[in-house]
């Protein structure tokens, strides 16, 4: 595949479609922490287990694709990504699928049909161009859908 944002295109019309009803971001519930600390607590723990291991930038394909269709999406999206000009300086961090309990859990109460979570180091100056997340406060949990434009 040559480009992503042209699968994209195809296949999530709504997206690309100004006159589309569609919403890119949908609140789906508060989760509140009890005690309060343990949202921080559960956060520092996960950075402090980041280890060089996960480190990744959105360039690079990191290990190998799942299925034939994987690869194809992840080269359409690295070259799509390159011709913007984003780098391995530019982009990327830190990051795992390895996640604890508490964010498991999170996932489950969003009422999602299928969540994905994973926890994400992002340091200053570095960029994450095109991607699904979930953004947690301490008391809100929101799905936001961003795309390159």
């Amino acid at each position: 595949m040559d480009s992503y944002w042209e699968w994209n295109k195809e296949n999530f019309e709504w997206h690309y479609d100004p006159a589309s009803k569609h919403s890119d971001v949908q609140y789906v519930g508060k989760y509140i922490s009890n005690p309060k600390s343990l949202l921080t607590d559960v956060v520092s723990a996960s950075s402090d287990a980041l280890s060089d291991d996960d480190a990744y930038n959105e360039v690079s394909i990191k290990g190998s694709p799942y299925n034939k269709e994987a690869a194809e999406i992840m080269e359409g999206y690295h070259n799509d990504l390159t011709r913007a000009g984003f780098t391995p300086h530019n982009t990327g961090g830190r990051q795992t699928w390895n996640v604890c309990d508490t964010f498991r859990k999170m996932g489950k109460l969003s009422g999602l049909k299928n969540p994905q979570i994973m926890f994400l180091e992002q340091p200053p100056g570095k960029a994450i161009p095109w991607h699904r997340v979930i953004i947690i406060t301490d008391v809100t949990l929101l799905k936001l859908a961003t795309t390159l434009k």
